[in-house]
């Protein structure tokens, strides 16, 4: 898959901090900001989110990872959780509409993934189709040093709206294509089916801090807060949670 900036997946974009991203070849938007793919996905969604501290306390975590695109933001969360001494179990569902974009990231050779650590591929190349489970792939990662904790990967493959939700959530990455080129993942009735497999403690966070996309979490039971964005990146990123009344009736999905 080396090839892939030659075809279909788009070209490839060199970001400051070394990682590398792709434009998508149908809209022209980038995968990641210019300033770092693995920096924003790394800033954003784990250092703000107190996903470490989860790790260090040793608690399982589940996190949904909506738009898994390059993967980088699955990849740095189960790095974090790799990097932490005796963490719990974790579990991440990926949702993923693009099966030529996870085809390639699963050969751990895509253009992409050409600084990515042995490790980092290796979990890649583990995904393998569910028996009996159309449009899921699944890797089982032993931690490197608890060797009775592991992660599970899924990464569902087709549209979001169809997925089983595998809550209830912990932390829920909310990172599709922006909301001019993505609607529907921006939408209240997206926000209500995160809500329905979440809790008063979830933690979701995004890049997008739009007045139409806090106006949809607001719709949907969540409070949306705009929080400052790691120097060198945009302004603001987005942090939101349950409103009290929004978590009570809330009923969590079935675990996956």
């Amino acid at each position: 898959m080396q090839n892939d900036a030659k075809n279909a997946l788009g070209e490839v974009l060199a970001t400051d901090d070394g990682s590398l991203s792709l434009v998508h070849p149908g809209h022209g938007e980038a995968y990641h900001s210019r300033l770092g793919a693995s920096a924003e996905a790394r800033l954003l969604y784990i250092e703000s989110s107190g996903i470490r501290a989860h790790f260090a306390v040793g608690a399982a975590a589940r996190v949904l990872d909506v738009g898994l695109g390059l993967a980088y933001n699955a990849r740095e969360t189960i790095q974090a959780w790799a990097d932490a001494e005796r963490p719990g179990a974790l579990f991440v569902q990926s949702l993923e509409i693009d099966p030529a974009l996870v085809d390639a990231l699963r050969t751990g050779d895509a253009s992409w993934q050409a600084n990515w650590s042995d490790a980092q591929r290796a979990w890649c190349r583990a995904l393998a189709p569910e028996t009996g489970r159309a449009g899921a792939v699944t890797a089982v990662i032993p931690h490197p040093r608890a060797s009775a904790t592991a992660c599970r990967w899924t990464i569902h493959v087709g549209d979001a709206a169809a997925a089983a939700l595998a809550g209830p959530f912990d932390f829920v990455w909310q990172d599709p294509f922006s909301p001019d080129k993505n609607p529907a993942m921006w939408a209240p009735a997206w926000f209500a089916a995160l809500g329905a497999a979440s809790t008063a403690t979830t933690e979701l966070r995004t890049y997008s801090v739009a007045r139409r996309v806090r106006d949809a979490l607001e719709a949907a039971g969540w409070t949306a807060t705009r929080f400052p964005a790691a120097p060198g990146h945009k302004k603001q990123w987005l942090r939101a949670h349950l409103s009290a009344r929004s978590a009570r009736s809330s009923p969590a999905a079935s675990p996956g």
